[in-house]
């Protein structure tokens, strides 16, 4: 796998199998192959399979290329891992991203308990008054 491109390693972060997947995302944050966030971006945005999601987005995080956007469909996946997860990178976007923030509050009628409860201490991150009043909803 050390001879993959970076491209080929930002498909592999996606892989069936553990071992490459994590390989993949290692060596993409070691060599910080920053050319590789538009396609994990599409793996974030695209793909179903819960430990592809997740790894591309900690790779992306990893590469310091993690943006809002990124996180936008995650807050929506069907794996409430997926939805915690995305949480807690969302949390730094509360002030600034109305959108984000909007999508991660719809998250307080969550079927999954543990959601709630990551949405209630991602919540006490953000200074904005409907974070506050979400929580004291909750």
């Amino acid at each position: 796998m050390s001879r993959l491109k970076p491209a080929q390693l930002a498909l592999e972060v996606g892989s069936p199998h553990f071992w490459r997947r994590q390989t993949a995302r290692r060596l993409l944050v070691e060599r910080q192959a920053r050319d590789a966030t538009p396609i994990l971006a599409r793996v974030c945005r695209g793909d179903r399979e819960p430990a592809a999601v997740l790894n591309a987005l900690h790779t992306l995080e990893g590469l310091g290329t993690l943006k809002a956007a990124d996180l936008d469909s995650a807050l929506t996946h069907a794996d409430p891992g997926v939805r915690r997860q995305a949480l807690r990178f969302a949390e730094r976007w509360f002030d600034e991203d109305p959108k984000l923030l909007d999508k991660a509050l719809t998250l307080v009628t969550d079927r999954e308990p543990l959601v709630r409860l990551q949405l209630a201490l991602s919540l006490g991150e953000s200074r904005h008054t409907r974070a506050l009043a979400t929580l004291v909803q909750m």
